[in-house]
């Protein structure tokens, strides 16, 4: 990217489905960048890695957290999952271990994003009850100079070196679960050039990336949901496709994935009926 951008940037906010795709497919289209994308159900929310939230969660302010205390918190993690015998268990490496905390839901300075749009608008669409808030999908091009392939980094000092400052780097890990795969998952971090207060990569636009925000409307959260479902089969345990996920998607505050005239009635034992059966 040519021009030196930094700033706060103003979201899109699409009225329909039309508009929405829309907004996506003009991201897409650029071909100069790498594009990837994180969906959040509330907007409020602020894309901030797991352990900058930590952090925040413990006193620190906004002001506070540079790369000073970020790497001063994770190598007491690498101390102490090591001291635990994690350390080898999940890699044997800074890396490994970053990465495998990252999945099993550890704070760290990683940022779950997804090359797939249609993933992140399902994150984004998550929460379709009456007191849902709006949600938000963010949309990041980065340079490709920020994009290494995952056989490209094979340590932690391939992230977090000074001589990358300020920049995004996209962290692509090698497809270790099904997870990985069906979510299209990726890691977006960054080393940051004094506090999170002045802005980062993960909200501003920098040299080497700009960010998109597109907001979605509670009514409009509830109408994609459907369409995903529909034409894209984009379901809960589609993307976690495990047992857990299975167990998620079915945990008490889930909503149920077939309406009620739909329900599978057992007639062909313990398997689910090819057309579903509505009740008349």
């Amino acid at each position: 990217m040519d021009e030196v951008r930094s700033g706060v940037v103003t979201p899109a906010f699409p009225n329909n489905l039309s508009d929405l795709f829309r907004e996506v497919v003009e991201v897409i289209a650029d071909p100069s960048c790498c594009c990837v994308w994180r969906g959040q159900s509330n907007c409020s929310w602020k894309p901030y890695p797991g352990l900058y939230r930590r952090l925040l969660n413990n006193n620190y302010t906004e002001a506070d957290i540079d790369e000073r205390l970020v790497q001063r918190y994770e190598m007491d993690m690498f101390c102490e999952a090591n001291g635990l015998g994690f350390y080898g268990e999940a890699g044997g490496n800074r890396l490994g271990l970053m990465i495998n905390l990252q999945h099993a839901g550890g704070a760290t300075r990683l940022l779950d994003v997804t090359w797939d749009p249609f993933v992140a608008l399902w994150f984004a669409s998550h929460d379709t009850d009456n007191h849902a808030g709006i949600g938000i999908i963010y949309c990041y091009q980065i340079d490709p100079s920020c994009c290494p392939l995952p056989e490209q980094i094979d340590s932690w000092d391939d992230i977090i070196s000074s001589n990358k400052r300020g920049q995004p780097v996209l962290i692509t890990p090698h497809r270790i679960n099904e997870r990985i795969k069906a979510q299209s998952a990726s890691f977006l971090t960054s080393v940051l050039d004094g506090p999170i207060s002045n802005g980062s990569a993960f909200s501003h636009t920098t040299a080497y990336s700009d960010v998109k925000p597109i907001l979605l409307k509670p009514n409009l959260k509830k109408e994609l949901r459907g369409w995903l479902a529909q034409s894209r089969r984009v379901r809960e345990f589609d993307l976690f496709p495990d047992f857990s996920g299975y167990a998620q998607a079915n945990s008490q505050r889930s909503q149920f994935a077939r309406d009620p005239d739909f329900l599978y009635d057992g007639s062909d034992g313990l398997f689910p009926s090819k057309l579903g059966t509505r009740q008349n």
